[in-house]
């Protein structure tokens, strides 16, 4: 029965992850057709009016416009692009002019354009680094469960919902301590936390189902961009099993340890 659950879990969160990479896909289609519409209004207004090459540098809209979304080489070629537009646009207006501030102005631009292209590459990395770690929390069997300083739960993986019963649509916007029902926490858990940044032992928790079990969990402190405590995240394993071999597989032991 709870392998059926789990199949039917990890068959909805596949389901939800390709409608993500749809939405994802169709996004970034979109973003790339804005730009490639406001780069070529770049080049023409750049190409046909006299106004000393002032709107090459707007190449940098076009490159932060499709860094939002588009993967690593769809960044490296937009900024190509751009830089290949504006050259153009330059030998149509100055081709055999003698040496002026008009190759100053285009160095500037492509300067601009290759800074910003660098930028959104080293931005998409880190976000892309970053997805994958966040995918692979969402997979892995342990639970890892996010919540902010006022106890708020703001993030939930597949492996909470295995062991809760709770769905993240339902665990998300709850209160820690209401939906879980946390018992026999350490009293100097806290005060760890606080001081060190991260804390680990046994907790007890109930389940969505009333069952009570029994977790070994670390919790460590969320820090915000100014240094400051902003949550914890917390990574658990059920250690129930363990707790009723170690009893003799006899339930009420089991019962006397995680209270009634």
């Amino acid at each position: 029965m709870i392998t059926s659950k789990n199949a039917q879990i990890d068959e909805i969160t596949m389901s939800a992850l390709k409608q993500g990479n749809d939405s994802e896909k169709f996004q970034t289609y979109g973003f790339c057709v804005a730009a490639s519409v406001i780069a070529l209004f770049i080049f023409l207004i750049n190409t046909m009016t006299l106004l000393r090459d002032a709107f090459a540098v707007l190449y940098v809209l076009v490159i932060l416009l499709v860094a939002n979304s588009a993967k690593l080489r769809i960044i490296v070629l937009t900024g190509a692009t751009c830089i290949g537009l504006t050259c153009i646009s330059f030998l149509i207006k100055h081709f055999g002019e003698p040496l002026d501030g008009a190759y100053l102005r285009l160095a500037v631009s492509i300067t601009a354009i290759g800074v910003a292209t660098m930028l959104s590459m080293r931005d998409r990395r880190t976000r892309d680094a970053l997805s994958e770690q966040v995918r692979m929390l969402a997979f892995t069997h342990d639970t890892v469960i996010v919540r902010d300083a006022a106890d708020t739960i703001i993030g939930w993986n597949d492996g909470a919902t295995k062991l809760y019963g709770w769905r993240p649509v339902e665990a998300i916007g709850s209160k820690g301590t209401a939906l879980l029902h946390g018992k026999n926490i350490s009293s100097s858990a806290a005060e760890e936390l606080q001081a060190a940044g991260q804390w680990s032992g046994e907790i007890t928790r109930r389940r969505r189902d009333g069952q009570w079990i029994v977790l070994n969990v670390r919790w460590i402190s969320r820090i915000d961009s100014s240094g400051n405590a902003c949550g914890v995240i917390e990574f658990g394993a059920d250690l129930t099993e363990q707790k009723q071999a170690t009893a003799g597989g006899i339930e009420e032991p089991l019962i006397d340890v995680l209270g009634p």
